[in-house]
């Protein structure tokens, strides 16, 4: 019974492909090998019409184009009538879905976006300004910046003349910094004064006071020592030796308005040698626009009065 119904289905599904090919040959020879739906159809769609058991090899892009239009007047997934979507030549507007594709995966739905509160910096009020002639921020900006970083040299100060250091604060500065050698000198010369007395009233037997001597030489060993810490060192490094500390003036170039250094704070009290010719170079200040001596001119520095922060430890390496 169940031979009798496969030959049954196989016999009739044969005759319809013959109606079918007799069809296709009935039609004009430019509409032959169009599909139902006026489309080219794929190879071996004859061979498949009169021979059923050929199967035709239809590339699957193909296969998917020349898809059997859907019922007229249906509407798609996409929102337009099936038959439109065949008139322009798109995809296949059927209910499945087109490979690689698949249906969308049911899941949580994400949030809406929001964008983040916007909250304002706090205000800070400016810092307070210095006292009256403080340039130490208008060279670097405001108070706690460094220096400007290289490739950008600091605009040069300018002072003026009420704010340069007076010729009794330069005096007083200096005296009190040379003190130890004072004293030493001091010594020295009483200890000499027995022996050039007794020499000038014709007493060879005549001697020093020895203790003065040794006293004096030891001062002067120390006040060496003391110079180079007080005027070289720290005054290179900071602006201010101790006189200049008790006087409150700083020791600056007049290129940039920082300390000088050590090494041209020892040049600098170097070339007072000039200044000691005919101790003009010493009363220079007294006439001239900027009170520098002449040493200040050759070595350009300045003393004025407006307080100077000390050099950092990248300037100290740079300013020996």
């Amino acid at each position: 019974m169940d031979e009798q119904g496969s030959e049954r289905q196989g016999s009739e599904r044969q005759r319809f492909e013959r109606q079918r090919f007799e069809e296709l040959d009935s039609r004009p020879p430019a509409q032959r090998h169009q599909d139902a739906g006026g489309r080219p159809a794929p190879p071996g769609y004859l061979d498949a019409a009169r021979d059923p058991q050929a199967q035709p090899q239809v590339p699957d892009a193909q296969r998917r184009q020349t898809t059997p239009d859907p019922v007229y007047g249906r509407v798609t997934r996409f929102g337009a009538p099936a038959d439109q979507g065949a008139q322009i030549g798109s995809a296949p507007l059927s209910g499945s879905w087109p490979a690689p594709y698949g249906p969308p995966v049911p899941g949580p739905v994400p949030p809406p976006y929001a964008p983040a509160p916007y909250a304002p910096e706090p205000y800070a009020p400016p810092a307070p300004p210095g006292p009256p002639g403080d340039r130490s921020a208008w060279a670097y900006g405001p108070a706690g910046w460094g220096p400007p970083p290289g490739g950008w040299p600091p605009p040069a100060p300018r002072w003026r003349r009420e704010e340069h250091a007076s010729w009794w604060n330069r005096v007083g500065s200096d005296v009190i910094d040379r003190v130890p050698a004072y004293v030493g000198l001091v010594f020295l010369v009483v200890g000499y004064l027995p022996l050039y007395a007794g020499l000038l009233h014709g007493d060879l037997t005549a001697r020093p006071t020895w203790w003065a001597l040794v006293v004096g030489v030891l001062l002067s060993f120390a006040a060496t020592g003391w110079t180079v810490y007080n005027r070289w060192v720290v005054a290179g490094r900071t602006g201010q030796s101790l006189g200049k500390r008790v006087t409150r003036t700083w020791l600056v170039g007049v290129d940039d308005g920082r300390p000088i250094g050590v090494l041209n704070a020892f040049l600098r009290d170097l070339l007072h040698v000039v200044d000691g010719i005919a101790y003009v170079g010493y009363l220079w200040p007294l006439w001239d626009e900027q009170r520098q001596t002449l040493a200040d001119k050759i070595i350009r520095t300045v003393v004025v009065r407006t307080p100077v922060p000390p050099l950092t430890d990248r300037e100290r390496v740079t300013r020996v």
